[in-house]
């Protein structure tokens, strides 16, 4: 008797741990499906803007005079005895010195983000723009920042899941637990980086004597908005400190928490994009917004996508 009940407790976990990856109810694909087409256009802008953010210096940087040039990038690294620690990060740019080539590279680029939400019958349009995007950050190693990063796995769990929409593309078999297994990483590495987000600033004393806020909006060169002046208030200063620091590690708990998704989805745009328009990581912050989505919560996506699950 002891055996059998052991033997449906166990049953019943798994089918509980298969459920949450893979997705057996179908109210759980379609959400799925409807957030991750929101990510997928999201994830495809943000690529844009990356790729075109290169345009108008890669010659300066990449080219074969270039400040960070093929041949140049060898010495320096040779010289700090660095090669081992960034051998691994591969590229076809590094044989590419070309100003013409390096632009007709991020042309390329800049189509297959435009065609990656639109093109449903494979998946090769979003594993060519991943593979660019990870080409041109392992090519950008002295100069990339965090969206290089946040792009790649973003992109990374997408090449998971088939392109589809919730209305004409009902997920069905394979496509059903590969676009939730997709949708499942994407919101627990989401998770992980607001925790450790979080934790690194309580980690910080800058953070605890307020001047992680005045970091944050420091490089006036980098932003498309000064708020120095505005941070003069304590008020506002504090309460943009307590602000950033809770809300990253508060917000896991909120997206996680069915009853309080719709609040932690918000607070997450906002908090992203907050910190998008402070800081001098836009793009970053801006990508995470995006990611944000695979949160979305099922009112928003029947409202969206104009159908309700049955």
């Amino acid at each position: 008797m002891k055996s059998s009940k052991n033997t449906l407790e166990t049953a019943a976990s798994d089918s509980t741990w298969n459920s949450f990856w893979f997705g057996h109810w179908e109210s759980e694909t379609l959400l799925a499906t409807a957030s991750l087409a929101m990510v997928r256009i999201g994830l495809a802008v943000v690529a844009f803007w990356y790729f075109a953010s290169h345009w108008s210096d890669v010659a300066f940087w990449f080219a074969g005079d270039g400040i960070v040039s093929a041949q140049a990038l060898g010495v320096f690294l040779t010289d700090a005895d660095l090669g081992d620690a960034v051998g691994w990060r591969l590229s076809p740019l590094y044989w590419v010195d070309s100003p013409m080539l390096l632009r007709a590279f991020l042309l390329v680029g800049m189509l297959l983000a435009v065609a990656m939400p639109l093109v449903r019958s494979t998946r090769a349009v979003t594993t060519m723009l991943w593979l660019s995007v990870v080409w041109l950050a392992n090519r950008s190693i002295m100069i990339g920042g965090l969206e290089e990063v946040t792009l790649a796995w973003g992109l990374g769990y997408l090449v998971i899941a088939p392109v589809r929409t919730p209305i004409s593309d009902p997920p069905s078999g394979t496509a059903a637990w590969t676009t939730t297994l997709a949708r499942r990483l994407i919101q627990v590495h989401l998770s992980i980086v607001f925790l450790v987000t979080g934790l690194a600033m309580l980690s910080s004393l800058a953070w605890w004597d307020g001047t992680g806020v005045m970091a944050v909006v420091s490089p006036v060169e980098s932003r498309y908005f000064d708020f120095t002046e505005t941070l003069r208030s304590p008020r506002v200063h504090e309460w943009l400190t307590h602000g950033i620091v809770l809300g990253a590690i508060a917000l896991p708990p909120l997206l996680w928490i069915q009853s309080t998704r719709t609040v932690g989805f918000c607070f997450a745009v906002i908090w992203c994009i907050g910190l998008a328009i402070l800081s001098s990581q836009g793009m970053h912050f801006l990508a995470l917004a995006v990611l944000s989505l695979s949160f979305l919560p099922e009112k928003f996506a029947a409202r969206l996508f104009s159908r309700t699950d049955p």
